[in-house]
């Protein structure tokens, strides 16, 4: 699996704010991070936008030592769980400015 990342670094010099950007050349992610544990989630029902017609599962997911506030999809609420095992479901976004495509970490429940 690959993935791309950009940042956006912002900084505030005497002379007011500047703002750059820094791309990361797409870079395959290694199995062991690739899946990971719900520690803890949230259900999002009220104020989604235009288009959201189900509920948002919203998770902190422990991936590799580490704990990523992420989404869930492809997940049924009634059979989510404290420790479910989960997999990364990379979700396309909208392309920035320039056309380069964007991708935010979601994770879908392992079968």
């Amino acid at each position: 699996m690959t993935m791309c990342c950009a940042a956006t670094l912002l900084a505030a010099p005497a002379g007011g704010a500047r703002q750059r950007e820094r791309r990361v050349a797409p870079a395959p992610i290694p199995v062991r991070y690739s899946e990971g544990t719900v520690h803890g989630f949230i259900v999002q029902e009220i104020g989604l936008p235009a288009g959201f017609t189900a509920s948002r599962i919203f998770a902190i997911v422990k991936v590799g030592g580490h704990r990523i506030f992420s989404i869930l999809v492809d997940a049924d609420l009634a059979r989510v769980a404290i420790g479910q095992r989960v997999r990364l479901k990379p979700l396309a976004v909208d392309a920035d400015p320039k056309g380069q495509p964007r991708w935010l970490p979601a994770f879908t429940p392992l079968a």
